[in-house]
């Protein structure tokens, strides 16, 4: 049976704490993970706005899964007038990496 999870992770900047534990717990149980959406900062311009970037939506590249980025993009061209911005960190830089650093049951997002 397929269910949806919705998590609110603590101490990601001291090394993805949360996040890890509940990863490795899904590990241990040889949980399958379909899929994961992480929003880190969401509704936050404040800081960009100071450096003339305009609001829009940032989308990661790295560490990610690519059809549900291409699902996300769809959403955001239909619904909203806010654009995308494709970027990577190049490192561990959010929750949605420890999806991918533990052998979970299925990896395909």
């Amino acid at each position: 049976m397929l269910c949806k999870e919705f998590h609110w992770y603590s101490a990601e900047e001291g090394g993805l704490l949360g996040s890890i534990d509940v990863f490795s717990q899904y590990s241990a149980r040889k949980e399958v993970v379909v899929g994961m959406l992480q929003q880190d900062m969401t509704g936050y311009t404040a800081g960009t706005k100071k450096e003339g970037v305009e609001p829009h939506f940032g989308l990661i590249t790295d560490y990610t899964s690519v059809e549900l980025n291409n699902f996300l993009k769809l959403l955001i061209n239909t619904y909203n007038s806010i654009p995308y911005q494709e970027s990577s960190c190049g490192y561990a830089c959010s929750d949605h990496r420890s999806r991918n650093l533990l052998p979970i049951g299925s990896r395909k997002n």
